[in-house]
């Protein structure tokens, strides 16, 4: 059995379970006495790392350069990408997920086919139960796409092709995923997933480029958000004035790492700033949680 740094509750717990034990045996105590207190001292502790896991919300995970989104309501789980410059990305999803005890993602949302939104999905497929796989039927054959659908098909995990506005189920709310609104390159033709749970908005739109989120906000009614996730891990071409004046973000999360892009933009730093939202990094910040 394993237990991660993730839970550190659940940690806390069995390193008590051990170390009581342990002393019990050294010290010449009644062992039966001291190992049950200690194993109910270890239950209320992954009882309350359960209890942890129950109210949801949304978890932009610390990748490097890249992207993984994981939202959970009403014990249902949704991912936005898995990947990034990190080797263990993949194990980065699946830890988080475990500790959570989540062993079960009801659907995998791939903005798009580049490494760092889906090389973790290997190890995603391999760890854990996912029920779908979503992605853009706009996408251009490349390795990358073929190697990805190849990871679906030896793990079982259907594919979905996103050409019209589809829901999954999320608790007490719903992941709506957007068709392509751009042509050309991956990052135009990108897939963009917006959750609604309870009284929270939040868009991930990928990669998109400037262009593509003026399109996406003339075709679609969007909502006002709480969370935004910059695209283009804060590149200047994307997280333009009119998304962010349009849908009026509370807070935007920026996934981005080490990287030579020169990401995030002071541009878009300033664009962010200049609409009145916070904005965290998972460079600065680490993994960042926002219950619902």
């Amino acid at each position: 059995a394993a237990v991660y740094r993730d839970a550190p509750i659940l940690l806390f717990g069995a390193q008590a379970l051990y170390f009581g034990i342990v002393l019990a045996i050294l010290r010449r105590t009644k062992l039966q006495i001291a190992a049950a207190s200690l194993a109910v001292m270890a239950l209320i502790c992954a009882g309350l790392t359960a209890l942890d896991a129950l109210p949801g919300g949304a978890t932009m995970l610390n990748v490097g350069q890249g992207q993984c989104v994981i939202c959970r309501d009403g014990g249902q789980t949704v991912i936005t990408d898995c990947g990034g410059s990190l080797s263990d990305v993949g194990e980065l999803a699946v830890r988080f997920l475990l500790s959570h005890g989540v062993t079960k993602a009801d659907a995998v949302v791939l903005t798009h086919f580049d490494d760092d939104h889906g090389n973790g999905l290997e190890q995603l497929f391999q760890r854990v139960r996912v029920g779908s796989l979503y992605v853009s039927p706009a996408a251009e054959d490349s390795f990358q796409r073929d190697r990805m659908l190849a990871w679906a098909e030896q793990y079982g995990v259907p594919v979905i092709w996103v050409t019209d506005v589809t829901e999954i189920p999320l608790g007490d709310g719903k992941v709506t995923v957007y068709p392509p609104v751009g042509n050309g390159s991956d990052n135009e033709s990108g897939i963009c997933a917006l959750y609604s749970v309870r009284e929270t908005d939040f868009l991930v739109t990928g990669d998109l480029p400037l262009d593509a989120e003026k399109a996406l906000l003339e075709r679609y009614d969007l909502p006002d958000l709480e969370i935004l996730a910059a695209g283009h891990h804060g590149s200047k071409s994307s997280t333009g004035e009119e998304l962010l004046s349009d849908l009026r973000p509370e807070t935007v999360l920026i996934s981005v790492g080490k990287n030579t892009y020169g990401h995030p933009a002071l541009e878009t730093m300033r664009r962010i700033a200049a609409a009145g939202a916070a904005a965290y990094r998972t460079d600065e910040n680490g993994t960042i949680t926002i219950r619902w």
